[in-house]
Order: C-alpha cells, then sequence, then structure tokens
C-alpha cells in the first residue's frame, strides 16, 4: 500500500506530502523495525521540506485547492484577462490522468496539489466549476472525464465522500461498518455535505442541472 502511494506521489512527495503525516509513517516502520528503504525516503522529505528556521510545516502548499478558488472568485467578478486564463489552463492540467489505487479512485479527478493530492470529490467539483465558468462545455474532453468521475464516486444514496465511494453493499458489510468507526478512514468513507455541494456545483457550472445524478444527490442533500 505505501509502494503504491510512493509511485503515485513521486520519489520527493513524502506521503500527501505532509511532514507530520510522513512523519507518522516514519515512526511506525522504524518502531516496528521494517522497510528501512520507506524510512529513508521519509527521511529525504525531512530534509528537503524543513524550513530555514528549523521547523516544519503540517503539510505543502495546497495549491489547486487555492487556485481552483481564485480563479473562479476571478471569473465570478467578471475578469478574464490573462493571469485568469493562465490559471483556467493551470487547473487543467491538474487533472489526475491514471486511477489511484490508494482509495480506488477511477481516474479523471483533480486533487489538492502536485504531485501528491489525492482525487476527492471536493476538487473534482470546484475544477469542473472554474473550467464551466471559464466557457467549458460538457463536450469538452476533460470536463467529461471529471464528470465521469464524479458519476463514479457517487454514494448509493445520492452523496458524496471526500476520497472514497460507498456501495450500499458496503453499508451492510460489518467489517465495512468497523473501519467507518475508526477516525481515519471515516475521513476517507463518509458521506459529506460539503464534498456533495461542490460535487452538485461543480456540474451545475458544467450544464449538468437535471437528471437522476442531480436528484438523488438534492433529495439526499434535503434530508441533511
Amino acid at each position: 500500500y505505501l509502494e503504491d502511494i510512493i509511485q503515485f506521489e513521486g520519489p520527493l512527495g513524502g506521503f500527501v506530502e505532509s511532514p507530520m503525516m510522513c512523519a507518522n509513517v516514519c515512526i511506525a516502520l522504524t518502531v516496528a523495525n521494517k522497510r528501512r528503504d520507506i524510512v529513508e525516503h521519509c527521511v529525504r522529505y525531512f530534509r528537503n521540506s524543513v524550513h530555514a528556521d528549523g521547523a516544519w510545516p503540517v503539510t505543502r502548499d495546497l495549491e489547486v485547492d487555492a487556485t481552483n478558488f481564485i480563479t473562479a472568485g476571478m471569473l465570478i467578478s467578471g475578469v478574464y484577462d490573462d493571469n485568469v486564463k493562465q490559471a483556467v489552463n493551470w487547473v487543467r492540467g491538474a487533472q489526475r490522468i491514471g486511477k489511484f489505487a490508494g482509495t480506488g479512485a477511477p481516474t479523471g479527478g483533480w486533487g489538492w496539489g502536485l504531485p501528491s493530492g489525492w482525487p476527492n470529490s471536493g476538487n473534482t467539483g470546484d475544477a469542473l466549476k472554474v473550467l464551466g465558468l471559464a466557457g467549458a462545455s460538457n463536450t469538452d474532453l476533460q470536463v467529461e472525464r471529471g464528470i465521469r468521475w464524479l458519476q463514479k464516486q457517487q454514494n448509493y444514496d445520492g452523496s458524496w465522500s471526500c476520497f472514497a465511494h460507498i456501495s450500499r453493499a458496503a453499508m451492510l458489510d460489518p467489517s465495512f461498518l468497523l473501519v467507518r468507526k475508526a477516525r481515519s478512514p471515516k475521513v476517507l468513507y463518509s458521506p459529506c455535505t460539503v464534498m456533495t455541494a461542490e460535487a452538485l456545483s461543480g456540474l451545475a457550472h458544467c450544464g449538468v442541472r437535471k437528471g437522476p445524478i442531480v436528484d438523488r444527490a438534492l433529495r439526499w442533500l434535503i434530508t441533511q
């Protein structure tokens, strides 16, 4: 599992490009006396990410998040100058092509940063919103990929979780219910009103305002 994440994030990316998360991996493997190569990978990341004053941040810049929000704000304000056009193209370049084994996410989503951002519903919805505000329609190849990503990731009840799709069968599995009670996996799986709203917003800005995918999501939101 850790090897899959390293392959996805690249040799310098640590784990989710977060010194704190990387430290958790490093401590656990060191205490268990396992995988010295991954421990050394973590140590290289620490050396490359330390600040000049000797401190570490909790995580690296969330540049896809920031660029999505700022670019959408500029476009909504009626600004579409060269800087905004460049930002729109940068958002296009941040789309992840290829599946992510870490969460089982399909190809075509967006994460919070490059190279390590895990594809998730919020960033994908926000990126689609940017492309839609910039004039892209649902026939645009990248928009099509993003819409398909959201369609595949929608939960059985109409909601979206952050990273992972959950089915009705999964909800009936006792082992899955136990996993959902754990703190970290719950972030992966739990249906989320914020993720659902961002996914719906992205779809709407790309012309998907009606149909089963939207109707199911709206019905779920009303129950929340």
